[in-house]
């Protein structure tokens, strides 16, 4: 995973201040037609398409879960996706081969986010 540089400056001073409530911003779950490669940089998706689905939420001691089913607009070819808190920072765009969906196709997202301390 590449947890992008915005949604570091939204975290880290989360984590300081010892809250989590903002934590739980991050379960907006968005598809996209994207190419270009994974980037830290990254601020969007590169052409995200439909509107974004609130998702469910799971922790652990060191995994976040969160899942939601994407009910498909329009008919195109998926490639990437990306989780975004409410106020629209992207925590992790993420590229994998492109897929067909059509218009009332159902997509279920899982996004797994393991933090492991050494």
């Amino acid at each position: 995973k590449i947890i992008t540089k915005v949604a570091i400056a939204e975290l880290l001073p989360v984590l300081a201040a010892g809250s989590s409530a903002a934590l739980g911003n991050f379960r907006f779950h968005a598809l996209g037609t994207g190419i270009a490669p994974e980037s830290s940089n990254d601020t969007a998706l590169g052409a995200e398409i439909m509107t974004r689905t609130s998702g469910t939420q799971q922790t652990t001691a060191t995994r976040y879960i969160t899942a939601a089913t994407i009910v498909a607009t329009v008919g195109t070819n998926v490639s990437e996706a990306g989780i975004f808190s409410g106020n629209n920072i992207l925590l992790d765009r993420s590229k994998f081969p492109a897929f067909p969906i059509a218009v009332g196709n159902q997509v279920l997202s899982t996004y797994r986010l393991s933090v492991v301390g050494s």
